[in-house]
């Protein structure tokens, strides 16, 4: 007898977001397979902030990476798939999370929640899994010589920019502005250097933020925050709110404009 490799291979490839939220997901799989997970470029440079079991591996969707032809293959099928490899010694599992919302009824019904239920996994303990490093020499050069921001100084912080690079968009917020009254106004941009991580020290010294409803809502749960009663999400779809509301304890205000 011996011992069949496992290799679970999981199809999320873009949004910050997504991925943030996926890594109960990957956790829970890598006590049983070696996980593969294809990312897009720019976020791979992300992962390594990422705190993941060893077993669990994020490669550049780009790169000629292990299993890639199988993964191809098994991408166009877009259902969870179990095939064993190689003369019955490898079982590889296909995991379509970034199609979940479609293998469910209603169709595109909680998109976020959807991931973890064709997994059969409570989607509710996400957080206790979601971990990562933090580079405080560069969130202090982003806070202090970037930014120009000073301790203790009364700012809100407003990210218009959502989708993954290099497909970023934007939803101008200047019209919410006058709800917060005389403050300090920080917007957040893209700088190579920077990585979303980076921007920690930022969000959690903000007395406020004004955002579209992205990736940096699951890192804000995951912090320190000075304050957090002026909260206000912008929501891109009308449904969006009740999708995700459930998945933060920070009391967020919902405007879908």
């Amino acid at each position: 007898m011996y011992d069949m490799k496992k290799i679970c291979l999981i199809q999320q490839e873009a949004g910050f977001g997504d991925i943030f939220f996926c890594q109960g997901i990957s956790e829970y799989f890598s006590k049983e397979y070696d996980i593969i997970w294809p990312v897009a470029t720019q976020i791979f440079k992300t992962t390594k902030y990422l705190k993941t079991n060893s077993n669990i591996n994020f490669v550049d969707n780009n790169s000629e990476f292990k299993y890639k032809e199988i993964f191809k293959a098994l991408y166009e099928s877009k259902q969870i798939s179990k095939l064993i490899n190689k003369n019955n010694s490898e079982e590889i599992l296909f995991l379509p999370l970034g199609y979940s919302s479609h293998m469910i009824h209603p169709l595109m019904k909680e998109i976020m929640q959807a991931k973890y239920r064709i997994c059969g996994i409570d989607y509710k303990n996400w957080k206790q899994s979601f971990n990562f490093n933090r580079n405080i020499e560069k969130e202090n050069k982003l806070f202090y010589d970037i930014l120009g921001l000073k301790d203790n100084e009364d700012y809100c912080l407003v990210n218009e920019q959502y989708v993954t690079q290099p497909d970023i968009h934007r939803k101008n917020l200047s019209k919410f502005y006058s709800t917060f009254g005389d403050t300090k106004f920080i917007q957040m941009q893209i700088y190579d250097e920077f990585t979303l991580f980076d921007w920690c020290k930022v969000f959690e010294n903000m007395n406020s933020i004004i955002t579209v409803d992205t990736s940096l809502m699951y890192i804000l749960e995951k912090l320190n925050l000075r304050n957090k009663t002026n909260f206000l999400c912008i929501t891109r779809q009308p449904y969006t709110q009740n999708e995700i509301q459930e998945l933060f304890e920070i009391p967020w205000r919902y405007i879908h404009a």
